[in-house]
Formats: structure tokens, C-alpha cells, sequence
């Protein structure tokens, strides 16, 4: 039964009648009256107005939209089955399907069989035919693909890449969001563990996680969930993957608590010899001193300061050399007789012990005639003079450390504005940023945040650091954006200096790690503990300088 405008349209068209022929002006008035008494006293017949039909109709045509959109093969089947039976298949698709645990990797003919014989089960209808069993069947392939999201890569952004591309390549092999899975499996252990409460007194949220999830051989019951679906193809041989899926959604979205994944990551490479495609945060250990590393970590390379470019001895075969700035006024950078006798030393300690990994100087303070420009040319000027030895690193530590007098790369500012120089001016200079802290006093440790946003954008930016301790821990509670985050298993979160440091090393090429002012083994391997929980692994060798 059509509704008065569906009316007047048909019988319009059916007299072929123009609106916009005004020469008929009067004639097409007198024609829409008539059709509109017609449709009331004619065609609107009470006797035959079925109003239950009707309202059926008004129903399933305010969502023929939506239907035509997620059942475009099977909404004819869907609409003509309500109107004869008062029941919406496509309702008890969506129901079924939503309850389906794992329906992020349904893949195969068995398990969507299963589906559409449940929702068949659950309309009740002696007089299903098979052909009406087999269009829910297509139906529910049609939903399943209508609801499967595709992966979102930067919502993996801090996993591996053969992980990230096991979930992409099973997503474009099978249509199957394993991330999806992994995502459900982490908010339902949040349902049973997580405790959400708000405080009236001081208008806050904050929640209580009572799940100890670290080191744990089986977390969120792993090998169970695993075993229902190893025979699938995408997930044979991939239990450990899956493991670090639902870890990281876990730790990243539903705690908002990051600090566990670095260990956690080298934890599975480690103890599972997990093949993982990316080496993260890995450290070449620089021996400075008699401090020896623990016996695991083996450093090929030592530090040799040097008041004027001449070595007495060296202990290993590979050796980085740091020049000192003996007075703060009256040196390499602003004096030229120091700078040439200090080039000819170089090139001495070069003959007689063989190129240096790395020449290192150090930064001058700031004076009204010297600044980041004098800088500059002086180094062009340095490395112009020690052409004559072939290709070789420089690089220049910055200081950090608050003083009276400011040295020319100082806090986060002058490295960048060092660090856009070098690429713009194209140059060979890098970069070692001064991380020492002894009395508190190091401004890249003060303003974290700074030091995080301009490194961990431009990881290549520096080519390793000087290091003292690292303060570990923070406080058991944390603050997200869902509110304060408290662990009952007194996890403490780690310190805003190890997780920024945890960050700005999450690059795959490897930094110098040069220990400075550590003055026993036992705080050396303190440090290497401290790194070691930020996600650090060691190797060997200074290739990248």
C-alpha cells in the first residue's frame, strides 16, 4: 500500500502529467485535487487497510538503508521475511554474532554454518526452507564481512614488524582481525581484574588493577586460548605472537601503562628466542676507566680523554679519543695555534695507534663573540684539517649540566637548532647528548618532555650519550587519561627518566652507551640493570659512528 505522495507520484506519471507546464497551470491543480480525493475515498479502502502490514512496512522501510548496506545480496530475503513472520533475521544475526567470542577470526564454511544454524534455531520456524537457511547462511558471511575491520597499523606502531605483518597478512589472507581478538581477550581479564571507582570528594576517576600480569609464563590463560584455534593456519606456530598481542593491548590500552612493555619485549626474545624482524633499543657498551661491565656484556672500545690529542697507551684495539677543553676561554674553538697543535696531535696518536672509532669534542661555553654560528665553522674549519686521515667520525658532546656560564649546546634548544644545521649545511658532525646527573642539575632530565618530543621524532638525531645512574622507580600509582591508575601487586610505574629514556632509544640503529662518573662495578652494573628494564640490549662495536 503506498503512502499519498508514493500516490499522487504513480498517477502522475501514469497521466503523464508536467507541474511546470504553466499554460496548464489550472488543469494540473484540478488534477492533483481529484487524485488526492481518489486516494482517500478509492484507493484508501478501510476494508482492505491492513494496519499491522503497514506499520511492518513503515518499520523495515526506516532501516532499508542500513540493510541494503550490510546485506546487499540478501535484503530482499531479510525485508519479505519480516513481513510474512514479524521477525528480523538480520536482528538475530547481529545478537548471534555479537556473542560469538571469537568472531574476529571466524574464517572458514564450518564455523559461519554454525552461526547461521544457531540463529536459525533461534527463530523457531517449522517452515524453514532450505533455501531460506541457505540465504542466512549469505547473510551471515555478509555481516561478518560488513563488521570485520581492517587492522590498523598505527594502532601497532610500537609492536615488531613481523607481528604487525603476521595480523596484516592473515587479515588480507583469511579476512581475520587477530589484533581485534587480542583486543577482547585483554578487555575481558580487565572486566574480571579491573576495578573502576570514582571519588565525589575530590571529583576524580581512578582505577585499581588487581591482575599481577608480569613475568608470568601463561598470562590471561595464553596456552588455552591458543589451543582452541592452533589448527586455524594463520595461528599455528604463532602462540608466542599472539601472546604479545594481547600483552600490548593490555599494557597500552586498556592500563595506559607502557612501562612494562620494553622488558617484556626483550623478556620474549630472551627466554623464548622469539624471531623478532626489529632490534630495538640496542646499546654498543664503551668502556670509560677500570669499571668492568658484568661478564654477559662485552665492550670491544674504550674512552681515552685527552687534554691536547695525544694517547700514552691504549688497553683495547678499538678506541674512541675525547678531547677536553682545558680552559674555558682558551682552546680548540677559539684559539688557532691549540686548534692547530691539537689537529697535529690527532694526526700523531693517529700513526702511532691507528684510527679512532670516533673523535669526540666537547662543546665551549657561550661569550658574546662565540655562539652556535662560530661553532659551526669552527668544526668546518677542524674537520677541513683532518681531511688528510681519511674518513673518519667527529662528534661533539653537548653540556648539559646548569652552571653559571652557559655552554653553547646546552639544553634541548641548541641540539635541535645544532642538529637542523648539520642536515641543512649537510655536514659530518654528530651528536652526544650529556645525560650525567650528579646534584640534580641536568636540564635534559629536568624537562623530559622536551628531551622525548624532539628525539624520539628524530631517533638518528644523536649517536649516543654520556650516562651516570638512571632513577628507576616512580610511584606504584600512575595518571592516564581515564584517571589514576593504582596496581594492588605494588608494581611501581618506572621513573619519567627511564621512560623517556625507554623512548628516545626505540629506534633500531644502535647508540653509544659511554658511562661517565661511575665510580664502582657495583653501580656499572646498576646502570646496565637500570637499561636493561628499559628494554636495552648490548652489543659490541661502533659501526654506526
Amino acid at each position: 500500500m503506498l503512502k499519498i505522495e508514493e500516490y499522487i507520484s504513480m498517477r502522475k506519471r501514469k497521466e503523464k502529467i508536467n507541474e511546470f507546464d504553466f499554460t496548464k497551470h489550472s488543469d494540473n491543480m484540478g488534477e492533483i485535487i481529484k487524485f488526492v480525493s481518489e486516494y482517500f475515498n478509492d484507493y484508501l479502502n478501510p476494508e482492505d487497510y491492513n494496519y499491522e502490514l503497514i506499520k511492518l512496512q513503515q518499520t523495515i522501510e526506516k532501516s532499508k538503508k542500513t540493510l541494503i548496506t550490510q546485506f546487499p545480496k540478501t535484503h530482499e530475503f531479510i525485508e519479505e521475511y519480516y513481513l510474512n513472520k514479524k521477525k528480523r533475521v538480520d536482528t538475530f544475526i547481529k545478537k548471534v554474532c555479537d556473542a560469538q567470542k571469537d568472531i574476529d577470526i571466524c574464517y572458514n564454511e564450518t564455523e559461519f554454518l554454525g552461526i547461521a544454524k544457531e540463529v536459525a534455531d533461534r527463530l523457531s520456524d517449522n517452515e524453514l526452507t532450505d533455501d531460506d537457511f541457505n540465504k542466512i547462511v549469505l547473510a551471515v558471511k555478509e555481516y561478518w564481512y560488513y563488521y570485520m575491520s581492517k587492522p590498523n597499523r598505527s594502532e601497532m606502531k610500537g609492536l615488531d614488524n613481523n607481528i604487525v605483518k603476521w595480523v596484516m597478512d592473515s587479515y588480507r589472507e583469511y579476512g581475520v582481525n587477530i589484533a581485534s581478538y587480542a583486543f577482547n581477550i585483554a578487555w575481558k581479564w580487565s572486566d574480571k581484574y579491573v576495578e573502576h571507582k570514582y571519588s565525589r570528594q575530590y571529583e576524580e576517576h581512578y582505577y585499581i588493577n588487581s591482575y599481577d600480569y608480569r613475568y608470568q609464563d601463561n598470562p590471561f590463560d595464553i596456552d588455552e586460548e591458543y589451543e582452541k584455534h592452533r589448527d586455524k593456519p594463520f595461528m599455528h606456530g604463532k602462540r608466542d605472537y599472539f601472546e604479545m598481542l594481547v600483552m600490548y593491548s593490555w599494557l597500552f590500552d586498556i592500563l595506559e601503562d607502557t612501562s612494562y612493555w620494553p622488558e617484556y619485549e626483550k623478556l620474549c626474545v630472551k627466554t623464548r628466542m622469539m624471531n623478532l624482524k626489529t632490534h630495538h633499543r640496542v646499546l654498543i657498551p664503551i668502556s670509560n676507566g677500570n669499571q668492568k661491565y658484568p661478564e654477559e656484556i662485552q665492550s670491544g672500545i674504550e674512552y681515552i680523554e685527552s687534554k691536547n690529542g695525544l694517547i700514552k697507551n691504549k688497553r683495547k684495539d678499538q678506541y674512541i679519543i675525547s678531547i677536553l677543553n682545558e680552559k674555558t676561554t682558551n682552546n680548540i674553538w677559539t684559539n688557532n695555534s691549540i686548534k692547530d697543535q691539537v689537529v697535529n696531535n690527532i694526526k700523531e696518536t693517529v700513526g702511532k695507534y691507528g684510527k679512532p672509532k670516533l673523535i669526540e669534542f666537547r662543546t665551549p661555553f657561550k661569550s658574546p663573540v662565540f655562539g652556535m654560528k662560530e661553532l659551526i665553522n669552527r668544526y668546518s674549519e677542524i674537520e677541513k684539517d683532518l681531511k688528510t686521515l681519511g674518513k673518519i667520525s667527529i662528534a661533539i658532546k653537548t653540556n648539559s649540566i646548569r652552571t653559571s656560564k652557559e655552554p653553547v649546546v646546552h639544553n634541548m634548544n641548541d641540539i635541535m637548532e645544532l642538529h637542523h644545521a648539520i642536515e641543512e649545511m649537510k655536514l659530518k658532525l654528530k651528536i652526544i647528548i650529556d645525560l650525567v646527573d650528579t646534584n640534580n642539575r641536568n636540564v635534559l632530565k629536568k624537562r623530559m618532555e622536551d628531551l622525548i618530543n624532539s628525539l624520539a621524532a628524530k631517533p638518528n638525531s644523536f649517536i649516543g650519550f654520556h650516562i651516570n645512574k638512571i632513577d628507576e622507580w616512580g610511584r606504584i600509582y600512575g595518571f592516564t587519561e581515564r584517571g589514576y591508575r593504582i596496581d594492588r601487586n605494588s608494581y611501581p610505574s618506572y621513573s619519567d627518566f627511564m621512560l623517556g629514556l625507554s623512548t628516545i632509544l626505540q629506534g633500531s640503529t644502535p647508540k653509544l652507551l659511554i658511562p661517565e662518573k661511575v665510580k664502582s662495578e657495583e653501580e656499572l652494573e646498576k646502570l646496565v640493570d637500570a637499561l636493561y628494564k628499559c628494554g636495552c640490549e648490548f652489543e659490541s662495536g661502533v659501526n654506526n659512528a
